[in-house]
């Protein structure tokens, strides 16, 4: 059995709530994200980042 770490970086613009409804749900480790067709179980970190370390 392979096992793969994915990590994966989400940049995305839109309404506030929308945002925070799309955040909750990547927070709570009941929620699969669909990737590839198959589901997967996600783990969100929040990560302060320093400026220039996210390509803009």
């Amino acid at each position: 059995m392979n096992f793969f770490r994915l990590n994966v970086i989400v940049h995305i613009v839109g309404e506030e709530q929308l945002l925070r409804t799309f955040k909750g749900a990547l927070e709570r480790p009941s929620v699969f994200l669909s990737l590839g067709g198959g589901e997967y179980p996600a783990l969100v970190k929040n990560k302060l980042h320093r400026k220039g370390d996210i390509p803009s």
